[in-house]
């Protein structure tokens, strides 16, 4: 071998041993590239699971507003496929009128502070759902961000702002209808005193009649004046919420053009409630419908069993119309009071549903379609019970006696119309203004050995002791102390209940001399 061909085969060899040299680094290489992208799939696969496990929906956006994309939760809380939903653009989710809101929100230029970051999104039924977005561009200027479901928190504010509004005007509702009632007093006791003294088929007591019912009338404002306050307790005992409902569709329906239908399913059983409450949602309910189908149409009762939303057993009475329906922007509002779409409405009457729904710890639901008609739905907690007998035992009216009253109210003209009416009945009447001096003839009464038969409280009392802390003291001189509570809260807690506190009866303000008579004489007659 010649020096020159030794010395070729040694650049060969060291060539080859570069070649190696290059070849196993880049299979090093190779093999780590290789690590590193299992690596990064494996950590973007285990990024996806945290991403995918989150309540929330995380969303991510091309520059356009297309999907490149979203969590797992975007079908859990949407009922919307992840994949299918990516290269579409995100806005075709949103509320329409969200879209330039939207655009504001992924606008860096745009003031973020105070901005209103909630967008309606509709779902894979067209139902939409609040949502509370954080979303901001990143250097790509792709868009990313969160969306929080809000639906249910917003749906608990709306319900508490809604309850404070109605104790508020409860407040409001409740002084209103007590002085209004104690204006009542004095007119109708008047009108009854003016008929008491003609013949009653003369044509003046046939105008007093017309006056007395028109006062009657008026009470029933002040009724469901009163279911706004606080105050409003129902009268519940078990009722059969079929009776309810069909006696509704007869009497509301009657004269309308609109037919109604009434099923029951079998099974239903009875519920704690106020009948005549239940008659004023009722009728709320059924003369909105009518409102609302002025050319006439069908109106729909059903009385089914339900689940309260506690669990706990119910029953559902479904009134659905087939009217103009209600517009999805103010569906939320109906409740409200003072809202009202009727050009003669006063925007009480749905308030006023709700308020005794709740009141009877009950669920008020509603679905409307433009054009297509509304529903309402009231769920309530079916009881284990026996409907209180109808008929009272037959016995002997007690005997009419002139009996010594004392009334004690703060109102000079109603306290004077209730001596005229209690005199006119025969009866001896020493009036008191407030509880200090009605305790106090009572005493002088008692001591003198010609103490009172019957004691007539009103409840309340401005600037002075009531009808619950005069009743207290009387209780303690005279344990068997007979006392009607007279008041215009219908609807207080002592009138469902007198006895509990105190009292044999109640009187309610206004009252017919006929019914005054027959209280007096049940109190006279009944225990103390």
């Amino acid at each position: 071998m010649t020096e020159k061909e030794g010395k070729g085969s040694k650049d060969e060899k060291a060539r080859l041993g570069k070649d190696d040299v290059l070849i196993s680094t880049n299979n090093t290489l190779v093999e780590e590239l290789a690590k590193k992208i299992a690596e990064l799939t494996e950590s973007e696969r285990r990024h996806r699971m945290l991403l995918d496990d989150l309540h929330d929906v995380v969303v991510r956006l091309s520059a356009s507003g297309a999907v490149i994309y979203v969590n797992d939760a975007w079908r859990s809380r949407f009922g919307l496929d992840p994949g299918q939903s990516v290269g579409k653009k995100f806005v075709s989710w949103l509320h329409a009128e969200d879209h330039e809101k939207f655009a504001r929100l992924i606008d860096p230029k745009a003031e973020q502070d105070d901005m209103d970051r909630i967008l309606r999104i509709t779902d894979h039924k067209g139902e939409f759902h609040l949502v509370e977005t954080r979303l901001h561009r990143n250097e790509g200027d792709e868009i990313v961000g969160i969306l929080e479901d809000v639906t249910l928190r917003q749906q608990l504010e709306t319900e508490r702002v809604r309850t404070q509004r109605l104790e508020s005007i409860g407040r409001l509702a409740g002084g209103l209808a007590h002085d209004f009632n104690n204006l009542l007093s004095v007119v109708l006791g008047n009108i009854e005193l003016a008929q008491s003294r003609l013949e009653p088929d003369s044509e003046g007591s046939r105008e007093l009649e017309y006056a007395s019912r028109a006062c009657m009338q008026a009470t029933e404002i002040a009724k469901q004046m009163l279911v706004f306050s606080k105050g409003g307790v129902p009268k519940r005992r078990p009722e059969c919420m079929e009776k309810i409902v069909r006696e509704a569709f007869d009497l509301y329906l009657r004269g309308s053009g609109v037919t109604g239908e009434v099923e029951v399913e079998p099974g239903i059983g009875l519920v704690q409630v106020d009948a005549s409450q239940m008659h004023q949602v009722l009728n709320n309910l059924i003369l909105n419908a009518i409102d609302a189908m002025s050319d006439g149409g069908r109106l729909w009762g059903t009385v089914k069993n339900a689940v309260m939303g506690n669990g706990k057993p119910g029953l559902m009475v479904v009134i659905r119309d087939e009217g103009e329906g209600i517009p999805p922007e103010k569906i939320d509002q109906i409740f409200e009071p003072y809202f009202t779409t009727k050009d003669a409405g006063n925007g009480l009457g749905l308030t006023s549903t709700y308020g005794i729904v709740k009141r009877h710890g009950g669920e008020l639901d509603v679905d409307s379609k433009v054009d297509v008609g509304t529903e309402f739905r009231i769920t309530l907690e079916t009881v284990d019970d026996e409907i209180e007998g109808s008929e009272l035992p037959t016995s002997t009216s007690p005997r009419k006696r002139a009996a010594k009253v004392l009334v004690m109210d703060d109102d000079e003209m109603v306290r004077g119309v209730m001596v005229a009416m209690l005199e006119s009945l025969g009866h001896e009447v020493v009036q008191s203004r407030h509880g200090e001096e009605c305790v106090t003839a009572f005493s002088t009464a008692r001591d003198s050995n010609e103490p009172f038969d019957l004691v007539v409280l009103d409840l309340t009392i401005i600037g002075g002791r009531d009808g619950i802390w005069t009743i207290g003291r009387l209780r303690e001189m005279e344990p068997k102390v007979k006392a009607l509570v007279a008041t215009g809260y219908n609807n207080a807690p002592v009138v469902a209940d007198p006895k509990a506190h105190g009292f044999v009866g109640s009187v309610s303000k206004p009252t017919t001399l006929e019914d005054l008579e027959s209280r007096i004489l049940d109190a006279l007659s009944g225990g103390g």
